[in-house]
Order: C-alpha cells, then sequence, then structure tokens
C-alpha cells in the first residue's frame, strides 16, 4: 500500500501482506523503502489522533539515544495519509524497533536465565539507568506516559531500552490548551491516589509516572518481585496488589503493614542504603505526598553511583553486588534455591593436563582468560550532564588474572571465556592384561554411564555401581568375580529404569493455584502448559489469571490476570498465538489475543453475551472458534479481528472443534441447570448451514474433536460416554462406556486420535484405546487431598508432541504426568 508523508508529500511504500504486531487500535507494517521505519495504521482513525500526533512529531522529546541503531524511545516522527481517494489520515510513521524482548522477559529470573544467561546483575542496573534517562527526557519536554508499565519497554542484550506505544501517552496542546489524555493504565503500576479512577477523566502527572517507574526498577534490582508483594498475615484470601497499593502497605518499609516479605525474594539488603532511602520516599513518603516522590533525574544518578560501586565475586565473574555487603548474595541465594543460580556461570576453558612424568595435584591452576577488546557503542557523560544512556563497557579485575567486561553496553559473548589452547592430551597408559571377565565387567559398567536412560536415582545408583565395578576390574585377578557382579548390578539398575520408563508413568509435578482451573492447553511445541484460573462463586468479583507453565520442570514462567474469571485457553496451531477467554462476571465475555512468546496483547475480541467457555483454533491459525454460555459459537478472523460466523448452539456451548481441512465446526452444548439431553452437532462453514444435529448424550455433552482424516468425530458427555461419529452421516458408529468415573467432565484426543484421555469427578485421569474400549491406564494424582474439589477434574489436554497429559481441577491443583513410553507413538518418541 502506498502512503504519503506529511512533512515532505514523499511516498513511501508498506508491505501490508506481512504486519509486524496488531493491537484492538492499529497495526504495525514494515516500510518497504526504509528498513529502520515502520507505520502504524490504524483501524479507524479520529481527528483527535490527528491533532495529538500532530503535537507529538512537532514538539519531540531529546531522546538519549536516537541513531540508526538504537532509538530510546520510538517517537512518531511523521504523519502518513492514504495516496488515493480522499486522502485521509492514516498513521504514522515511527522507528523499527527489532531484536528486544519485553522488560518482565529480563526482571523474570527464569526467563532471563533460558533467553539471556549472559544478562548480569550490572546489566539489569544498566537497564533501570536507561528507563530512567527516558522518563526524565519525557517528563523534561512536560509528557507523561500514563500507561507505565513493563509491556510498554522493551530490551536489548546490552541493556538499552525502548519505550513503545508512545501514541498512548499523554500529550498537551499548548496552542489549543488542551490536554490528550492515556485512557488506561495497569493496576500494579499505578499510584494509590489513582487506583480505581477513570483515567479517561483524570490529567496525569509525572509524579503518577514516577511512582510505576520505582516499580520497575524494584523489580529489575530485586529479581522481578514487585513492591508490594507479600505474605498476607490478615484473614481470608489476600487482596490483589490494587488494594495493597491503595492502602500503602509496603512490607519494606517502617510502617506496621498486615504484610511480610516472600521469603523467596531476595533481601532488602541486597541493595544499597540510598536507594533503599528512595524507594521508601516513594511508596511510604509518596503515599501521604506524592511530590515526594523522587523524580527519574535522582534515580539515575543513584543508580548510576551504585552500579559503579558493584563488585565482582570471587566464585562467579558473573555474579556483582554491591560494594556495601561483606560477601556474595547470589552465592548465598543460589543455596537458598537448592544449586538454582540466578547468574550461572560460563563454562570453564578446558583445564591443561599434567604430562605423564607429572602426578595430577589439585585444585589446577587455570590459565589466564584472554578476552577481546570490547568495543563500544557510543561514549556516555557523567549522569550530571546531558541525559544519555550508560552504553560504554567497563572493566572489572577479578581476584585472578582474567578481566571481565563489565554490562554496560558490550554483552559478553560466550567466547569470551575460552581461551585459545589447543594442546593434545597426553594419552592414557596402556593398562595391564586381565581376565577377560575383569574387562567385560568395566564395560558392563562403563555402559551403565552413557546409557541415554538414566534420571536422578536410577541414574545415580547406577553411576555409583560402575565407578566401583570399573576400579574393582582393574585390581587384578582374584577380584574378576565381583568386578563382574557389580557391573551386572550397574545395568540391571539402567534396565530396571528402561522398563519403568515404558510401563509406568513418571510423575512430573503437582502444581497449586489459588483457584479453580476450568481450561489446559499445551503449547505446539509442547513445552508450556497454559492454564486458565477462574474464581470460586464467593470470590468471582477477584480477576483470575492466565498462568504459564515450564512442561517438564513445572516451574511457573509467566502469570497474566485477567478481567474475571478466565475460563477458557488456546494456542494456534502454528505457535504464534495464545487465546485467553474471561466470564461476562463484570462486563461482556471476552477473548484476549496474545502473542504466544512475549504475551503482549495483540487484539481483543469483545461484546459476547455470555461467560466465554470454549475456544478452538483452525489448523490454519487464520479464525477462532469462541463458544459462550449464552448458546452461541462465534468464528473470528484473528488477522484482521472480525467474526466471520455465528452459529447458534442448541444449548450452552462446553466444546468445539474444527476439521482438519478448516470448513467444518463441531459443538458439544447443553444444560447444567435443566438436565437437559446433550447436543452435539457440525455446521460447515462454507454452505453456513448445519450437516447434522443430534441429541447424543443423556446430559450435557462437554468435548467434540476430529479424527486426523476427518472421517470420524468424537464426543464426550457428563452420562459418562465416548461417542464416535461419521461426521458427514451423524451415524453413530460405536460407544466407550466408563463405569468407573463418578462423572466425565473432560476428555482430550491424542495427536494420532488413536487414544483418549478422560477427566472425572472421582479424580482419575484415564487414557483410553479408542479402537478397543479398554482403559489403557489410570493417572492417579500421588497422594490424597481433603478438600473435594480437587478430586474433580475439570480440564485436560493431551500435548501434541504425545509424551505428556496435564489435567486440572476444581480445587486449583494441575498435575503433569509423563505418558508411558509404550503409549507414545514411535515417531514422537
Amino acid at each position: 500500500m502506498r502512503l504519503i508523508r506529511k512533512s515532505n508529500g514523499s511516498n513511501i511504500l508498506v508491505d501490508m501482506n506481512h504486519p509486524l504486531g496488531s493491537g484492538g487500535e492499529a497495526r504495525v507494517f514494515a516500510v518497504t523503502d526504509a528498513e529502520r521505519l515502520c507505520a502504524k495504521i490504524y483501524h479507524q482513525p479520529t481527528p483527535e489522533q490527528v491533532r495529538k500526533l500532530t503535537v507529538m512529531v512537532e514538539n519531540p522529546p531529546d531522546i538519549p539515544i536516537s541513531g540508526a541503531d538504537h532509538h530510546s524511545i520510538a517517537w512518531p516522527i511523521d504523519l502518513l495519509y492514504h495516496a488515493y481517494g480522499s486522502r485521509s489520515f492514516a498513521g504514522f510513521l515511527m522507528p523499527r524497533v527489532s531484536g528486544m524482548r519485553p522488560l518482565f522477559n529480563v526482571y523474570n529470573p527464569a526467563i532471563r536465565r533460558k533467553e539471556t544467561p549472559l544478562f548480569t546483575y550490572e546489566y539489569l542496573y544498566t537497564a533501570a539507568i536507561n528507563v530512567a534517562w527516558a522518563v526524565r527526557a519525557l517528563h523534561q519536554r512536560g509528557y507523561v506516559i500514563g500507561d507505565i508499565n513493563e509491556s510498554n519497554i522493551l530490551v536489548k542484550d546490552t541493556g538499552l531500552v525502548t519505550l513503545v506505544d508512545t501514541d498512548s501517552f499523554q500529550v498537551h496542546d499548548p496552542v489549543r490548551k488542551m490536554t490528550y489524555r492515556c485512557p488506561v493504565g495497569k493496576p500494579d503500576y499505578t499510584p494509590p491516589e489513582l487506583q480505581n479512577c477513570n483515567f479517561r477523566t483524570i490529567d496525569r502527572k509525572p509524579e503518577h509516572d514516577l511512582f510505576g517507574l520505582a516499580v520497575l526498577i524494584f523489580q529489575l534490582l530485586m529479581e522481578g518481585t514487585h513492591p508490594f508483594s507479600g505474605i498476607y498475615l490478615g484473614h481470608g484470601d489476600p487482596p490483589p496488589y490494587s488494594e495493597r497499593i491503595r492502602a500503602g502497605h509496603y512490607p519494606y518499609g517502617a510502617r506496621p503493614v498486615p504484610y511480610k516479605p516472600m521469603p523467596q525474594a531476595p533481601p532488602m539488603t541486597l541493595l544499597p542504603p540510598t536507594l533503599r532511602a528512595l524507594f521508601a520516599r516513594c511508596f511510604e513518603d509518596g503515599f501521604q505526598d506524592p511530590s515526594a516522590r523522587p523524580d527519574a533525574a535522582t534515580w539515575s544518578a543513584a543508580l548510576k553511583e551504585a552500579a559503579a560501586s558493584l563488585t565482582v565475586c570471587a566464585e562467579n565473574p558473573l555474579h556483582r553486588y554491591g560494594a556495601h555487603l561483606n560477601r556474595c548474595p547470589w552465592c548465598e541465594r543460589k543455596a537458598l534455591l537448592g544449586g538454582r543460580d540466578p547468574f550461572p556461570p560460563e563454562p570453564q576453558e578446558p583445564i591443561k593436563r599434567p604430562s605423564r612424568s607429572q602426578p595430577a595435584r589439585y585444585p589446577v591452576t587455570l590459565p589466564p582468560h584472554n578476552l577481546p577488546s570490547p568495543q563500544p557503542t557510543q561514549a556516555s557523560p557523567a549522569v550530571s550532564a546531558s541525559p544519555q544512556a550508560i552504553t560504554t563497557p567497563q572493566t572489572v579485575p577479578t581476584s585472578g588474572s582474567a578481566s571481565v567486561p563489565s554490562a554496560m553496553s558490550w554483552p559478553i559473548a560466550p567466547s569470551a571465556y575460552y581461551n585459545s589452547y589447543n594442546t593434545p592430551l597426553p594419552r592414557l597408559p596402556s593398562l595391564p592384561p586381565y581376565p577377560a571377565a575383569t574387562w567385560a565387567a568395566g564395560v558392563l559398567a562403563l555402559l551403565a554411564i552413557f546409557l541415554p536412560v538414566l534420571h536422578l536415582v536410577t541414574g545415580l545408583f547406577a553411576l555409583i555401581a560402575a565407578i566401583i565395578g570399573w576400579k574393582v576390574a582393574r585390581a587384578g585377578r582374584p577380584m574378576a568375580f565381583l568386578s563382574g557382579l557389580t557391573g551386572a548390578l550397574a545395568i540391571t539398575v539402567v534396565l530396571a529404569h528402561a522398563a519403568e520408563r515404558r510401563y509406568i508413568p513418571a510423575y512430573v509435578r503437582t502444581i497449586n493455584e489459588s483457584g479453580p482451573i476450568y481450561s489446559v492447553a499445551f503449547s505446539p511445541d509442547s513445552s508450556t502448559v497454559a492454564t486458565a484460573m477462574g474464581r470460586n462463586e464467593d470470590q468471582r468479583l477477584i480477576p483470575g489469571e492466565l498462568n504459564l507453565y515450564d512442561t517438564v520442570e513445572g516451574t511457573l514462567d509467566r502469570s497474566i490476570t485477567g478481567i474475571g474469571s478466565v475460563t477458557a485457553v488456546a494456542y494456534s496451531p502454528n505457535g504464534k498465538l495464545l487465546a485467553n477467554g474471561t466470564d461476562a462476571v463484570l462486563l461482556n465475555g471476552s477473548v484476549r489475543l496474545r502473542d504466544a512468546h512475549s504475551y503482549l496483547t495483540r487484539g481483543e475480541l469483545n461484546g459476547f453475551q455470555g461467560d466465554v467457555s470454549a475456544l478452538a483454533f483452525s489448523h490454519d491459525s487464520r479464525c477462532l472458534a469462541v463458544g459462550t454460555r449464552a448458546r452461541t459459537v462465534e468464528v473470528w478472523d484473528v488477522h484482521r479481528l472480525y467474526p466471520v460466523a455465528q452459529i447458534p448452539a442448541p444449548g450452552e456451548v462446553f466444546g468445539v472443534a474444527f476439521s482438519n481441512d478448516n470448513r467444518l465446526v463441531a459443538i458439544a452444548s447443553g444444560s447444567v441447570t435443566s438436565g437437559l439431553p446433550g447436543h452435539v452437532c457440525i455446521y460447515d462453514l462454507s454452505t453456513a448451514r448445519f450437516l447434522w444435529n443430534h441429541r447424543a448424550h443423556g446430559a450435557q455433552a462437554l468435548s467434540v474433536a476430529f479424527s486426523p482424516d476427518d472421517k470420524v468425530l468424537y464426543s464426550a458427555g457428563v452420562d459418562n460416554a465416548i461417542r464416535v461419529w461419521d461426521v458427514h452421516t451423524g451415524k453413530l458408529l460405536r460407544m466407550v462406556s466408563d463405569n468407573e468415573a463418578g462423572g466425565l467432565n473432560a476428555v482430550a484426543l491424542s495427536p494420532d486420535g488413536t487414544k483418549a484421555v478422560t477427566g472425572s469427578t472421582d479424580g482419575v485421569v484415564r487414557l483410553w484405546d479408542l479402537d478397543t474400549g479398554q482403559v489403557l491406564y489410570r493417572f492417579v494424582p500421588p497422594t490424597s487431598t481433603s478438600q473435594e474439589e480437587d478430586s474433580i477434574v475439570n480440564a485436560v489436554s493431551y500435548a501434541p508432541n504425545g509424551r505428556f497429559i496435564a489435567a486440572g481441577t476444581q480445587g486449583g491443583t494441575l498435575y503433569i504426568w509423563r505418558v508411558p513410553v509404550r503409549f507414545v507413538p514411535s515417531q514422537k518418541r
């Protein structure tokens, strides 16, 4: 699409086929003839947006860094108009941002270790300083961010930052004497005086931004801990952050509050006294007097002073800590976290082995590191000078002869920790000949180490047995029998573990959430489990959560608060989008589309009359079917964010599914209160008609799934039956009955369509062979619970790789099991 720049009338070409991002108001596209620029095009532009952006283009702030390679603020550069027709306003031109990640991914320890393992504590200081500089630049020109939060700030691996979504900032027009307000705000970063306020009617002030800035700095320096998080000492459920902020309950301050710091949070002594005093000014003094909050320049100076005094740990060169401490807090924290290092060290270089004539004496001294000279991206003056982001690399001496680059702008490359030693290792001396039985025992023992079936327990026993077997094997002829026995024991242990993996499921994790789990879904690569967490009837006004867990480790990667209960969740098959639905207690039901990796919002679908109860993406990831309790299924185009079909359902919708050719939509429905039969129907999107509609189950039908060849439809209902239907004729082919369960609640199909996993009210998750109708395995929770809700399985999901099963309960417990190997398709093992 061709657009015209307002400033000079020149034409630019926008690539409309490949949007860089999208939201509820606009989409962002690449500029074909200018790779460092992009265009934000509004869906329905307004005259107010034109006036506001005109003021912004004509009055840019003094951006700390603004060059070819980086911009601290993605500020509008020029207004864009359509080149043809009425030549109406289209959007604006701005710098293109790439190679960056949300601030959350940096201050969250688990994600940081995975994505930027070389991001040291000094880098976190650098990011905090650069955020403060950018905020200071905006405030100096009279701008207010308003909706300051972790999603609107992106970070490079070097610690440089970029503020985005600038068109939502509050802008004052000095000519028209008009203020264009920021209409949104995230409660976790909103100051106490603005909690529960209508932002459309309020002129924000810089001190309101300063509260959110302090929260972000706190999270960066305190391992992602929110300054108002803590263990609730009162009665009932702990209040949300918004209520704690509104009441001024800062658990690290001098005032008595009904909270104490979280035990897993770093101690406040991690920070130097100057920073602790600034946080107290913001969260305690600022509670009574917002003008007492430190401004961005004060934060910049204090952070720069603290960063300059960081000390390098003698044990781990990636550990940096304040000079006010007499020992490394990260080493202590590693021990507290059971060996999980917040800043794991780089792999050590190979140790130069002694020659054959030299005995090995330990510890062996490592040779000095050969580090490349860092290339600074931009010189940085002192803090008191013009606002410049810190980008100059520094060198901090360690206890050895190595020099480790600091965190400013030059990222530490892994290759920097290896030297150029290429000395060949000396050959091991040949061993004297021993009987064949002795050598066989040694070989068997070594095999126990290298067989790829070890895990923590059996692998430990096998390793011990292997070492003993190897050493005994070298002791001589009299020990041959004992050596063979030891090696055989090692192999027996390993083979026993192999049999266990094949026939017994490995229980991965039990994860307890604070509300019922209504839906679970695996990411397409099976690495992440998403849960839709709601609230019980007496807590419906408290927001639910969308939680993301690592499948294998069971650790929480991200928790996102919803608007009302989060009732459904689904991943797009291409792995790019994550959708979650909410109930209609406070507002109408809605669906939020998020980037599946950054979790930034890409769009929102609104206006559903009832609770969103079921979600399903088409297999080409272009459409999303949304089922509601209001007896409707709406099919939306997720790229253009508009509905393409509205399907009336016979009852409340509990399950939806697309056929593999994306032409058919299957619907499972019923009624929770009336006791009417459950219906299963198939709707043809190409003809806008139902293929068939049957009373399929004695009570509500809960789930539907197509076979991989689209010839068969599976449905499950509360009547404890799984029915198999001919897709085109609607003929019932066979039925699988579960006479053990108290009531079937959920069903999910295996990737190859040959098995199904079901959850029921008795708390047992069953794996079925759909051809024979037999139960292949029963997954039973490892521990009993006194809460009856934990015995009700609300949702199940089968991982796309066929190796894992997840189940969520009414009591808020998520179970993850590893499927026995014999039930995993051979191509997925």
